[in-house]
Protein backbone atom coordinates (compact mmCIF):
# COMPACT_ATOMS: atom_id res chain seq x y z
CA UNK A 1 0.00 0.00 0.00
CA UNK A 2 1.27 3.62 -0.77
CA UNK A 3 1.89 6.02 2.02
CA UNK A 4 -1.08 8.02 -0.07
CA UNK A 5 -3.06 5.58 0.35
CA UNK A 6 -2.94 5.25 4.08
CA UNK A 7 -3.44 8.88 5.00
CA UNK A 8 -7.08 8.86 7.07
CA UNK A 9 -9.61 10.76 4.55
CA UNK A 10 -9.72 13.75 7.42
CA UNK A 11 -5.99 14.36 7.32
CA UNK A 12 -6.28 14.15 3.68
CA UNK A 13 -9.22 16.90 3.07
CA UNK A 14 -6.73 18.90 5.54
CA UNK A 15 -3.87 18.48 3.78
CA UNK A 16 -6.21 19.47 0.27
CA UNK A 17 -6.91 22.60 2.51
CA UNK A 18 -3.52 23.54 3.03
CA UNK A 19 -2.60 23.31 -0.56
CA UNK A 20 -5.22 25.11 -1.87
CA UNK A 21 -4.05 28.11 -0.07
CA UNK A 22 -0.56 27.70 -2.59
CA UNK A 23 -3.16 29.31 -4.56
CA UNK A 24 -3.30 32.53 -2.71
CA UNK A 25 -2.46 35.85 -4.14
CA UNK A 26 -0.35 36.86 -1.03
CA UNK A 27 2.87 35.73 -1.33
CA UNK A 28 3.67 35.39 2.63
CA UNK A 29 0.38 32.73 2.54
CA UNK A 30 1.65 31.03 -0.20
CA UNK A 31 4.87 30.36 1.87
CA UNK A 32 3.28 29.53 4.94
CA UNK A 33 1.04 27.24 3.39
CA UNK A 34 4.33 25.67 1.25
CA UNK A 35 6.12 24.90 4.35
CA UNK A 36 2.93 23.88 6.14
CA UNK A 37 2.19 21.23 3.10
CA UNK A 38 5.65 20.28 3.16
CA UNK A 39 5.64 19.37 7.35
CA UNK A 40 2.71 17.70 6.84
CA UNK A 41 3.77 15.33 4.30
CA UNK A 42 6.72 14.67 5.77
CA UNK A 43 4.99 12.74 8.46
CA UNK A 44 3.92 10.10 5.95
CA UNK A 45 7.31 10.20 4.47
CA UNK A 46 6.34 12.33 0.87
CA UNK A 47 6.87 15.44 -0.77
CA UNK A 48 4.81 17.59 -2.72
CA UNK A 49 6.30 16.12 -5.21
CA UNK A 50 5.19 12.42 -4.74
CA UNK A 51 1.52 13.79 -4.27
CA UNK A 52 1.66 16.60 -7.45
CA UNK A 53 3.20 13.35 -9.42
CA UNK A 54 0.49 10.96 -8.11
CA UNK A 55 -2.66 13.36 -8.94
CA UNK A 56 -1.47 13.89 -12.58
CA UNK A 57 -0.70 9.87 -13.11
CA UNK A 58 -3.38 7.85 -15.19
CA UNK A 59 -4.92 5.54 -12.74
CA UNK A 60 -2.91 1.92 -12.88
CA UNK A 61 -5.68 -0.24 -13.35
CA UNK A 62 -4.77 -4.12 -12.90
CA UNK A 63 -4.75 -5.99 -16.24
CA UNK A 64 -7.75 -7.77 -17.33
CA UNK A 65 -7.75 -11.37 -15.96
CA UNK A 66 -8.75 -13.94 -18.24
CA UNK A 67 -10.74 -17.69 -17.20
CA UNK A 68 -7.63 -20.07 -16.94
CA UNK A 69 -4.88 -17.43 -17.02
CA UNK A 70 -2.10 -18.29 -14.70
CA UNK A 71 0.58 -16.12 -13.73
CA UNK A 72 4.23 -17.53 -13.17
CA UNK A 73 4.35 -18.57 -9.80
CA UNK A 74 0.72 -18.30 -8.89
CA UNK A 75 -0.41 -21.63 -7.78
CA UNK A 76 -3.27 -23.85 -9.76
CA UNK A 77 -5.88 -23.66 -7.42
CA UNK A 78 -5.76 -20.22 -6.77
CA UNK A 79 -6.06 -19.92 -10.78
CA UNK A 80 -9.47 -22.42 -10.36
CA UNK A 81 -10.84 -20.46 -7.87
CA UNK A 82 -10.67 -16.97 -9.05
CA UNK A 83 -11.96 -18.73 -12.63
CA UNK A 84 -14.87 -20.00 -10.81
CA UNK A 85 -15.36 -16.94 -8.96
CA UNK A 86 -15.91 -15.18 -12.24
CA UNK A 87 -19.04 -16.82 -12.50
CA UNK A 88 -20.44 -16.34 -9.59
CA UNK A 89 -24.05 -17.17 -10.31
CA UNK A 90 -22.93 -20.57 -10.52
CA UNK A 91 -22.23 -21.09 -7.07
CA UNK A 92 -24.06 -20.78 -3.80
CA UNK A 93 -23.02 -18.14 -0.62
CA UNK A 94 -21.02 -20.86 1.11
CA UNK A 95 -19.48 -22.29 -2.17
CA UNK A 96 -18.66 -18.43 -2.91
CA UNK A 97 -16.96 -17.99 0.50
CA UNK A 98 -14.90 -21.61 -0.19
CA UNK A 99 -13.87 -20.13 -2.96
CA UNK A 100 -12.58 -16.64 -1.80
CA UNK A 101 -10.78 -18.16 1.34
CA UNK A 102 -9.08 -21.27 -0.69
CA UNK A 103 -7.65 -19.07 -2.60
CA UNK A 104 -5.46 -18.03 0.12
CA UNK A 105 -4.38 -20.76 1.23
CA UNK A 106 -1.04 -21.86 0.67
CA UNK A 107 -1.36 -25.82 0.43
CA UNK A 108 -5.54 -26.63 0.83
CA UNK A 109 -6.13 -30.11 2.08
CA UNK A 110 -6.76 -33.05 -0.03
CA UNK A 111 -10.70 -32.30 0.80
CA UNK A 112 -10.86 -28.90 -0.19
CA UNK A 113 -8.80 -29.61 -3.65
CA UNK A 114 -11.24 -32.44 -3.84
CA UNK A 115 -14.10 -30.01 -3.87
CA UNK A 116 -12.79 -27.12 -5.79
CA UNK A 117 -12.17 -29.54 -8.51
CA UNK A 118 -16.03 -30.37 -8.34
CA UNK A 119 -16.90 -26.63 -8.61
CA UNK A 120 -14.00 -26.02 -11.26
CA UNK A 121 -15.82 -28.66 -12.99
CA UNK A 122 -19.33 -27.06 -12.83
CA UNK A 123 -18.05 -23.71 -14.23
CA UNK A 124 -15.92 -26.15 -17.35
CA UNK A 125 -19.16 -27.70 -17.87
CA UNK A 126 -20.73 -24.29 -17.84
CA UNK A 127 -18.50 -23.04 -20.61
CA UNK A 128 -18.46 -25.66 -22.91
CA UNK A 129 -22.60 -25.60 -22.94
CA UNK A 130 -22.10 -21.96 -23.84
Amino acid sequence: MSALASIEPGKAKRIGAIAALLGSNQAGEVVAAANLLGRELAKYDLRIGDVVERGLAPPQLPPPVMPGYRAPGVAEHVVHAGTCLMSGHLYNAKEQKFLKDVRKYRSPTPKQLDWLDALYARWTKQEEDF
